[in-house]
């Protein structure tokens, strides 16, 4: 057996190998490394290895070392693996004292580098599962440099094993891994200290201490107190090292930062006299060693980003866990390294100071001393501006090589919190600091200073308008109220100008981000322009953005932002400035501009944002001739531009131009929609849409009549019927039938979802309904469900079309709640049904078609239990015998797809597919409450049982058949019992499906069977 492990090792780590013979070769190790036996060959093979003078093997080949290493990894599973379980101790304690001992005898004279520390793992796992933890560390304490000890690296990598391999103990809990290790820390400290003295063994001794630092929990008082084997304490030395200026390399300074950065957020000795003269000891070494400071500089010297990291980390660690004493002190020796960290050039480093801001700023200001109060925040907030500024040579991220996008996008998001509280304790002074920088980068020609502190005063904008609206009482918080109004509106007049069109020229010149910046502080502070702007300064920032978004560029990027940025301003003043435009004479040509320069843009985000923003101000307009004149400027524009697209899309001979036209008609449809859905929504009799409406459905007309081919026009054309349907139902119920015949049409043509949705809202829309409207949705109904029946039978299979299943189910759905007599009457309701048990298979799991299709039929059968109007309950009982029907018919079959899709359907649908059998079960159960003697006998009894019996499970046989009955059993009664026994049912049935794929026993049956016998 010796030989064939050797020779099955060897095949496996040749690289000649075929596949073939490497999987048997793997098969055959796995197999025999969980014998019993395997144990004395390891003990051979280990021995064989320094029988052959195993410290010569520094040249053997790569065969000979790979099976080396192969050894060592399948001993270490096995130990793992096998060790804490095995029942027979006698033989366990022997195999592991003897491998043990090889281990050993093998660490004292390994040379080959790649084989410590799979020989060191090995060893620390046995230790640990042998519970000769203290045995192993008392070892090394002992150790004399004599032939029979291990080197000191070694002990230090042995000990640095102990914590995670106890960690990796699944059967021992936190605590009780401490309190295997706590007998032991004293020796484990001493050696590590022994170690630091070293050189050469600094960095295994800190790797060491890492270790054992997090796993005991040892604290920084631990640290700062004597250790067994000399006077010096831990924390002296570790500040030592993270006091030099240079002569470490990075890993040692990181190694360091961390342990202490772990002892300090160690809560068990927090406000504790020892502690705070540890926290003392550090901050005094600041200015009088160089403690972080000195390697934190030399780290950013050298682009050290990961060693500054891990002292910034520490650095603001120390002050965010001790803030409440440090606060009160005086802070001079270290705010400017806090200062320094800020500043970093890498975003992660720089982030780790925010924490530390945040934290300060929730000390009182009363309770600080003056180093930690306005003067340093001043100073917080004129260093962020500099640290989020762009590079001056930026232009797109695709060319910048200096700044990394994700990290820079990441620290302008999580700088908000500390601008905001900078702005809560400076007030005024905030503003005024940032309007200063904004003048400086005008005179210095720096763009990027503009554009950060206008990104500043955004970042605030919600305080500042805050503090705008709210009614001051002190002199005080008035004057500072007047004072910030006078500051805004200052900048505000600044940006714009005398004449807006020279402003934005400008400022595009400088840069366009300067520009978009402008922009949104100007559409972000429009609360302020309600409450302190005049209607003339209110009209000239409209006109700076109106020139703003006709602005042109060499690049079409930049030009989709500035426009983007224009746009949601232009909406968010017209929105917050109302109570000021609506007295303007010349609103409507205002309104007018604006969506002239909207349309020019041929943006559909721009364009929509501005159609919003009009039609929202149009909507609190009380004249009702304002109210036309408003709705017509704004209107005119839009149907001439769609008029024009939709004339190309038509007439023109060129492929490309026909293309553009659609795409151009449907982002004037899109904001068609827009219009409707806010200028109407507070008054369905309102003038605008009853001057309009015939325009605008005859466009839409043409549109579907000529262009519905195409998805984004048919999507456009419903969304604003739909509109129109919702907003003004009594306006447009004349030219209702007109609208479904073109909708039905649509259909026919293209299968498109969408006017399935029309027709969907439409059977809501009309509920309650009289004969007439249920005979015409009846018909309606008969003709969709023809079309569709041919659709799914003759040209695309369920699978291909499910956007045409999904919306086809869910406009039964609405039929079932606000129309059942159109649904149930209907000529087509047998094939509606017959198609519903089809697409369960046909849609062959596609998630939104198939639930979709459950739900209807889910609701169909179970309708009795829904909660229905009164109006809509008394029709479906009328019909329940014609619903009953169709439950015999389809029933068996329903539930055997339901079950299987259970065991190898998607997990999503478990829910749909759970509620679909329940609902067959309670209709069953339901008719027949007259003969409670036939309850535990019914048709659905056979049809859950066959179904569950015929089910496989993932070892490809079906359950047993008293599991099965079991199931069948508990699944009836709870049903019976309804209200929250039916969500233990769907429980149940989830459970079922995930025995059936391995991924639950079937003893979770239990807990089931007792909720059952309780009921």
């Amino acid at each position: 057996m010796e030989q064939q492990v050797a020779e099955a090792a060897l095949a496996l780590v040749r690289p000649s190998t075929d596949n073939a013979t490497r999987s048997t070769a793997s098969s055959f190790l796995e197999r025999w490394t969980r014998t019993s036996g395997a144990w004395i060959i390891y003990i051979k093979w280990l021995q064989s290895f320094q029988g052959n003078s195993f410290s010569s093997y520094n040249d053997v080949s790569s065969e000979v070392l790979g099976t080396k290493l192969l050894c060592l990894t399948l001993l270490l599973a096995k130990i793992r693996r096998e060790i804490p379980l095995n029942a027979d101790k006698e033989v366990t304690q022997e195999m592991t004292e003897a491998i043990r001992n090889e281990v050993w005898s093998l660490l004292q004279v390994v040379q080959q580098s790649q084989l410590i520390s799979p020989l060191c793992s090995c060893l620390a796992s046995l230790v640990v599962r042998s519970n000769q933890i203290g045995e192993l560390i008392e070892s090394f304490s002992q150790q004399d440099g004599s032939s029979g000890a291990i080197s000191p690296t070694i002990s230090l990598k042995l000990l640095a094993l102990l914590p995670p391999e106890l960690e990796s103990c699944g059967y021992l809990t936190s605590p009780q891994i401490i309190s295997e290790m706590l007998p032991n820390i004293e020796i484990v400290l001493g050696t590590i200290r022994k170690a630091l003295y070293e050189p050469s063994l600094a960095r295994s001794a800190l790797e060491c201490l890492s270790g054992w630092t997090q796993t005991c929990h040892i604290t920084l008082s631990h640290l700062n107190s004597s250790i067994q084997g000399g006077n010096n304490q831990f924390l002296s030395i570790l500040v030592q090292i993270l006091s030099q200026p240079s002569g470490y390399e990075e890993g040692l300074w990181i190694l360091a930062s961390n342990v202490l950065t772990e002892a300090i957020v160690m809560p068990t000795d927090s406000c504790t006299p020892s502690r705070q003269a540890a926290v003392t000891q550090m901050i005094a070494a600041i200015s009088e060693d160089g403690f972080i400071a000195a390697p934190f500089q030399f780290c950013t010297t050298n682009r050290w980003d990961d060693g500054a990291h891990a002292l910034a980390n520490l650095m603001c660690t120390l002050v965010s866990e001790e803030v409440d004493y440090l606060c009160a002190e005086p802070a001079d020796s270290y705010i400017g390294l806090l200062l320094q960290i800020q500043a970093h050039p890498h975003s992660r480093v720089a982030l780790t100071v925010l924490e530390c801001w945040l934290t300060v700023q929730d000390i009182p200001n009363s309770d600080r001393h003056e180093h930690w109060k306005e003067p340093l925040f001043a100073t917080i907030s004129e260093g962020l501006v500099k640290r989020l500024a762009y590079t001056r040579r930026f232009t797109t991220w695709e060319d910048e090589v200096e700044l990394d996008e994700q990290e820079f996008t990441e620290y302008r998001r999580m700088v908000t919190d500390v601008l905001v509280n900078c702005y809560l304790l400076l007030r005024i002074q905030f503003l005024q600091q940032m309007t200063t920088t904004i003048s400086n980068g005008v005179s210095n020609q720096d763009w990027t200073l503009m554009e950060a502190a206008l990104f500043c005063l955004a970042a605030i904008f919600r305080e500042v308008c805050s503090r705008l609206k709210t009614k001051e009482n002190s002199s005080s918080q008035e004057k500072d109220q007047i004072e910030t109004a006078q500051q805004i509106l200052c900048l505000v007049g600044h940006l714009c100008g005398s004449d807006s069109a020279m402003a934005v020229t400008v400022a595009a010149q400088q840069h366009f981000l300067v520009l978009v910046a402008a922009c949104k502080f100007m559409g972000l502070y429009a609360p302020a322009w309600n409450i302190y702007c005049g209607e003339a300064a209110i009209l000239q920032i409209l006109k700076y953005l109106h020139t703003a978004l006709k602005m042109s560029s060499s690049s079409q990027q930049d030009a989709c932002i500035a426009k983007m940025a224009a746009s949601s301003a232009i909406r968010s003043i017209y929105v917050n400035c109302a109570n000021k435009l609506l007295h303007l004479s010349v609103i409507h040509l205002c309104l007018k501009e604006s969506i002239e320069a909207a349309v020019s843009t041929y943006n559909k985000d721009a364009l929509a944002a501005i159609a919003e923003g009009c039609a929202r101000l149009i909507a609190q307009m009380k004249d009702s001739n304002q109210v036309i004149e408003s709705f017509e400027s704004i209107l005119l524009p839009l149907m001439q531009k769609a008029e024009e697209s939709l004339n190309n899309a038509t007439g023109s001979k060129v492929i490309t131009q026909r293309e553009m036209a659609v795409d151009t008609l449907a982002v004037y449809l899109h904001s068609l929609h827009v219009v409707v859905r806010f200028c109407d929504a507070q008054n369905e009799t309102a003038p605008p849409l009853t001057n309009a409406l015939s325009s605008i459905l005859s466009l839409l007309q043409r549109s579907a009549q000529q262009c519905g081919y195409h998805d984004s026009i048919m999507d456009e054309v419903v969304a604003v019927h739909r509109q129109l349907l919702s907003n003004t139902p009594k306006l447009v119920i004349p030219c209702f039938p007109e609208t479904v015949k073109l909708m039905v049409e649509a259909y026919e043509k293209s299968k498109h979802p969408s006017t399935l949705q029309y027709l969907e809202f439409a059977v809501e829309t009309f509920s309650p309904m009289n004969g007439n409207d249920e005979k015409s949705f009846r018909g309606l109904l008969a003709h969709v469900t023809k079309v569709t029946r041919i659709y799914l039978s003759t040209e695309k299979c369920p699978d291909a079309c499910p956007q045409v299943v999904q919306g086809f189910f869910e406009m039964i759905q609405r039929y079932i709640l606000y129309c059942p007599g159109g649904l149930v009457r209907c000529s087509e309701f047998s094939n509606i049904v017959s198609m519903g048990v089809e697409c369960l298979t046909a849609c062959k799991g596609e998630r939104e078609s198939t639930r979709a299709t459950l739900n209807f039929l889910a609701q169909l059968f179970g309708w009795s239990f829904l909660r229905l109007s009164d109006a809509t309950s008394k029709v479906l009982q009328n019909e329940a015998s014609t619903i009953n029907d169709e439950v015999m018919k389809h029933g068996g079959s329903i539930v055997s797809t339901c079950v299987n899709a259970l065991v190898g359907g998607p997990q999503m649908l478990w829910p749909a597919i759970s509620d679909c059998i329940i609902a067959i079960i309670m209709h069953i159960l339901g008719i027949n409450i007259a003969a409670p003697e036939a309850e535990e006998n019914t048709i659905a009894h056979e049809w859950v049982y066959s179904s569950l019996i015929s089910s496989t499970a993932s070892s490809g046989k079906p359950l047993p058949v008293e599991t099965c009955q079991q199931i069948l059993k508990i699944l009836f009664k709870l049903v019976k019992q309804g209200g929250k026994y039916k969500a233990k049912a769907k429980m149940l049935l989830t459970d079922y499906a995930k025995i059936c794929r391995g991924e639950m026993a079937e003893d979770a049956l239990l807990s089931y069977a007792l909720d059952a016998s309780e009921v």
